[in-house]
Parts: C-alpha cells; structure tokens; sequence
C-alpha cells in the first residue's frame, strides 16, 4: 500500500483540480482527496495513474511511500 506525501499535495496537481483527475483515471473525486491528503493508502496501480496522468517524468516513490517498507 501507498501513502501520498502530503507536502507534495501541490506540486503534483501543479495548477490541475481533484475533480478533473478523478475524471481522466475513473476514480472517485472523494476517495481521491482522502488519499492525497494523507488519510487513506491505496495500491500500486492507483498511485502510479495518479502520478503518470500528473507528470509522466517522475516516478511513485517521488509522491508516494511504500508504507509496508516504513514498517
């Protein structure tokens, strides 16, 4: 599972709404908030649409931690 880093809530988005990338990957516009404010993890193939539509040159671990290699 991935947790978002929060200080990065901006740079991600960079100008972009919630709403509008839950719409280009079909997630839900609340399940999105929740997880890129820090309160929800989600998988794999979650973090990595969010971070390809918002900016194909960076990798997951830049925007998000492998909370089971935290443990």
């Amino acid at each position: 599972m991935y947790r978002f880093k929060k200080e990065k809530y901006k740079e991600l988005l960079n100008g972009k709404t919630v709403e509008w990338l839950s719409k280009e990957i079909g997630y839900t516009t609340v399940s999105l908030y929740n997880i890129l404010n820090g309160h929800n993890t989600c998988k794999k193939p979650l973090a990595y649409m969010i971070v390809k539509v918002l900016d194909e040159n960076k990798e997951i671990e830049y925007y998000f931690d492998n909370v089971k290699e935290i443990k």
